[in-house]
C-alpha cells in the first residue's frame, strides 16, 4: 500500500464527546488536509447525541477502541506492553509519523507505550491535566512526559507558563488557541423585537462551570429586569438536578429553562436568538480549572457579548468593557451588576457584539490554527504536508482525462465522462503494482472500513488501491483517505459500471480487480488472482462468494460459489472479478449504460469475440469475497426485477446469448483445460 499522505495516530480518552468539539474540530481540519488519521480512543462514551459533521465524516465508524491493561502493571513497561499488545493486535505505529495525544493525563495513562515506541509526540493539554491532574498526582508527575514529547500545546499563556512551572522547557511549548469557523455562525438582529431579552448558558453541568454562581446573579437582579428576562441552559451533567432545585428555591422557575444537551447546530442556533452568554467558570473543589471554553470562543464568533470570570485563560478571549464583562470568581453581586448592565443597554451590545466578532476573526479562526497545526506535523515528522484540494491536490482536467483515455484506447467515451469527475487525488508514480484494486461506493457503509482494512494487510502482494465515490457528499470518505493510493470523486451517481470504468482508467497495473464495497475480502484475497494471472494464460478471473450472514435468502441464489476447484467459466458476477487490463480496454470495458445486473455476461461475450479460447475465463474459487444476495424478501424482489429487465435487454443487444451461455457447461470441474502461461 502506498503511504502517500502523512499518517497520524490521535490518542484520546473517551469518543464521542459532545463537549469536545475542539478535538473533533481539529480532527476533521486535518482530514480536509488530506491527513491520514487513526484515531484510537480509551473507551466509547455512549452518548447518543451526536454532531452531525461527526457522522458526516464517519468517524464514529473508523474510531478504533482501546482495551487498556490493568493500572496494576502501568509500573511495569514489559508486562505492560505485552498485555497492551494481546489486548490490542490491530494497533500499529509503524506507519505512523507521529503521535498527537490529547490530555497530558493520557499520555500517562498509556506511558509505557511512549517509552517503546520512537515515534515523535504532540501532547496537547486543554484544562483538567493542568490542574486536578496535577493536584492528585503531585508536581512531579508529568517528569517523563517533559522530556519525551517534541512539542507541547495549550490553549491559553495562563496554562502554558503553569506547565513552565511544574518543569517544562519554554521552547517545547507553544499556545495553540482552539478555534471555530466563523462563517458558521449567524450574529443577532442589530434591532431585535422580541419581548423578552435572552441569557445563555452552555455547559457541561458540573462545578467548575458556575452555572450555581450565574443562578444566583439572575436572582439578584432587579424584578424589572427579570420579568422580562429568559435564561435558557444547555447541557447535561451530574449537578442537574442540585441546580433545578436551586432555581426553585430561588424562585426562578418562570426565568430558567433547562434545555438538555445539545448538538452544536441546536446550540448555534440558541445563540443566534440570544443577547448575553453567562458562563461564570470556577475553580472546582477538587482543583479542577478550565483551560479555554469553546463555547466563548463559539459565542463571541455569534456576535455575543460575554459575562464571565477571571478564570484560567478566559481573559485571553473575552476583554473586559470591550467583548464584555470579567468578574471574580463566584461573585455573583458583581455579576448580576454587569449583567444588569448590558440587560439594559441594547446599544452596548451591539457594540460588544461587532467587537467580539472582530475578536474571533483575529486570533481564533479555526482554519489558520488547523494550518498551524498542520505545520507542526510536518516539522515534528520531518516530511512535507499532503497535498490536498485547494492545497496542491492534482485536479483531474480535461486534458488529464483525455490523456487517461488515449493511454487506454478509449477515446470515444471522453464525452460521455467528461465533467464527472469533481476532483481526485491521484497515486504517484511508482512501480508498477501486481494488482490494482478498483472499489466503488454511492454511499458510507462500516463495510466499506472492513474491506479496506483487509485489503491494506496483504502487503505481501504489491497492489494499489483505486476508489470511486460514486456521487457522494465530499467529506463522506474523507475517515478512510489513508488506506487508498487514487480517490476519486464524482459529482453524481454515474451507476456502477460507468464508474467501475472510470477507476480503471486511473489504475497502473496489468490485472484489474473490481471488488464490491460490501464485499468482505477473505485473506489471502489478492494472492490468489496475482498467481493465476502468473500462471495461466488468462483474460478473466471470477471468485468465489460466499455469505456474510445466515440469511436464508443466501440459498436462492447458485451462481455464487461453484466448487473448490477452478475450471473454464465466465464471469457472471461483476463485484469479485478480475480482468487483464489489456483485453478489458480491448473489449471497451464495462457497459456504461447498465444500471443494474447483467454486466458480467455482457463483458464476457465481448472478451470472447477479441480472444475465442473460452478457456482463458475462469472461476477462481480461492479468492473468496463474504456477501448476502439480499437483505430481505422484498429486496429480493426488486433485485430479480432490475435483472430481468437488464437481462432483457441483454438478450436485445446480444442475439445469441444462449448459445454463448450453453457452451460453458463442458469445461465444468475441468481444471486441466486452463491454458498454462508457459506450457512445458
Amino acid at each position: 500500500m502506498n503511504d502517500r499522505c502523512t499518517r497520524i495516530a490521535v490518542l484520546q480518552g473517551g469518543f464521542p464527546s459532545l463537549s469536545a468539539t475542539f478535538i473533533l474540530d481539529q480532527l476533521l481540519g486535518l482530514l480536509r488536509r488530506g491527513y491520514n488519521i487513526d484515531n484510537w480512543s480509551t473507551g466509547h462514551t455512549g452518548e447518543q447525541l451526536v454532531h452531525a459533521r461527526l457522522l458526516a465524516s464517519h468517524l464514529d465508524v473508523t474510531t478504533r477502541y482501546l482495551a487498556l491493561p490493568p493500572q496494576a502493571l502501568l509500573s511495569h513497561d514489559v508486562p505492560w506492553l505485552n498485555e497492551f499488545y494481546n489486548r490490542n493486535p490491530e494497533f500499529a505505529l509503524e506507519t505512523c509519523s507521529l503521535i498527537h495525544v490529547h490530555y497530558g493525563s493520557m499520555f500517562n495513562t498509556v506511558l509505557p507505550l511512549f517509552r517503546a515506541e520512537s515515534n515523535p509526540v504532540l501532547v496537547s493539554f486543554h484544562g483538567h491535566d493542568a490542574s486536578r491532574y496535577v493536584r492528585n498526582f503531585g508536581p512531579r508527575c508529568y517528569d517523563y512526559l517533559f522530556s519525551r514529547a517534541n512539542l507541547i500545546t495549550t490553549p491559553t499563556e495562563a496554562m502554558r507558563q503553569r506547565l513552565i512551572d511544574l518543569g517544562a522547557t519554554p521552547s517545547s511549548i507553544v499556545v495553540h488557541r482552539y478555534g471555530v469557523e466563523l462563517g458558521a455562525f449567524h450574529p443577532p438582529d442589530e434591532n431585535p423585537s422580541q419581548e423578552f431579552v435572552t441569557v445563555l448558558s452552555v455547559a457541561r453541568l458540573v462545578e467548575k462551570k458556575g452555572i450555581e454562581y450565574a443562578l444566583r446573579a439572575i436572582a439578584l437582579l432587579p424584578s424589572e429586569v427579570r420579568c422580562n428576562l429568559r435564561y435558557r441552559i444547555a447541557g447535561d451533567g451530574p449537578l442537574l438536578e442540585p441546580l433545578r432545585q436551586l432555581a426553585n428555591a430561588l424562585k426562578l422557575d418562570s426565568v430558567v429553562s433547562f434545555l438538555g444537551p445539545l448538538t452544536t447546530e441546536s446550540v448555534r442556533d440558541e445563540m443566534q436568538h440570544a443577547d448575553v452568554l453567562l458562563q461564570p467558570s470556577v475553580t472546582a473543589s477538587d482543583g479542577d480549572e478550565e483551560g479555554l471554553p469553546v463555547v466563548l470562543i463559539e459565542a463571541h464568533a455569534s456576535g455575543l457579548p460575554v459575562v464571565s470570570t477571571y478564570h484560567a485563560g478566559i481573559p485571553e478571549l473575552v476583554i473586559d468593557g470591550k467583548t464584555g464583562f470579567l468578574a471574580p470568581e463566584r461573585n455573583e453581586e458583581q455579576l448580576a451588576r454587569h449583567l444588569e448592565h448590558l440587560l439594559q443597554s441594547p446599544e452596548l451590545r451591539v457594540e460588544f457584539r461587532r467587537n467580539a466578532r472582530a475578536r474571533v476573526a483575529d486570533e481564533f479562526n479555526i482554519e489558520r490554527l488547523n494550518d498551524s497545526l498542520a505545520d507542526y506535523y510536518a516539522q515534528l515528522a520531518k516530511r512535507p504536508k499532503p497535498t490536498v484540494r485547494g492545497r496542491g491536490e492534482q485536479v483531474v482536467t480535461e486534458d488529464v482525462l483525455r490523456e487517461r483515455l488515449a493511454n487506454v484506447g478509449w477515446t470515444n467515451k471522453y464525452d460521455r465522462y467528461r465533467g464527472l469527475i469533481t476532483y481526485a487525488v491521484v497515486g504517484e508514480d511508482r512501480d508498477k503494482p501486481d494488482v490494482s484494486v478498483i472499489v466503488i461506493a454511492n454511499r458510507f457503509q462500516a463495510d466499506v472500513v472492513r474491506v479496506l482494512r483487509l485489503l491494506e494487510r496483504e502487503r505481501d502482494v504489491s497492489h494499489e488501491v483505486v476508489f470511486v465515490a460514486n456521487g457522494t457528499e465530499e467529506l463522506e470518505f474523507a475517515s478512510v483517505r489513508q488506506h487508498i493510493d487514487t480517490f476519486i470523486q464524482l459529482n453524481r451517481d454515474t451507476g456502477a459500471y460507468l464508474a467501475r470504468n472510470l477507476g480503471a482508467c486511473f489504475a497502473y497495473s496489468e490485472v484489474l480487480v473490481f471488488l464490491d464495497d460490501d464485499g468482505i475480502p477473505e485473506p489471502p484475497y489478492l494472492r490468489p488472482f496475482r498467481d493465476a494471472f502468473a500462471r495461466y494464460s488468462l483474460i478473466s478471473a471470477r471468485g468465489a462468494i460466499v455469505p456474510k450472514s445466515d440469511n436464508p435468502l443466501n440459498e436462492t441464489v447458485s451462481h455464487y460459489y461453484l466448487g473448490d476447484i477452478p475450471f473454464p467459466q465466465f464471469a457472471n458476477i461483476e463485484g469479485n472479478t478480475a480482468y487483464a487490463a489489456e483485453a478489458f480496454f480491448r473489449a471497451g470495458g464495462w457497459d456504461d449504460e447498465i444500471r443494474f445486473g447483467g454486466g458480467g455476461i455482457d463483458l464476457a461475450i465481448r472478451l470472447a469475440a477479441i480472444e475465442p479460447d473460452l478457456r482463458k475465463q475462469i472461476y477462481l474459487p480461492a479468492a473468496v469475497i463474504k456477501h448476502d444476495y439480499a437483505t430481505d424478501s422484498r429486496h429480493l424482489a426488486k433485485k430479480r426485477e432490475l435483472q430481468a429487465a437488464s437481462h432483457q435487454r441483454l438478450r436485445e443487444r446480444h442475439d445469441q446469448i444462449d448459445l454463448f451461455e450453453n457452451v460453458w457447461p463442458k469445461f465444468f470441474r475441468r481444471s486441466d483445460l486452463i491454458p498454462l502461461r508457459n506450457p512445458v
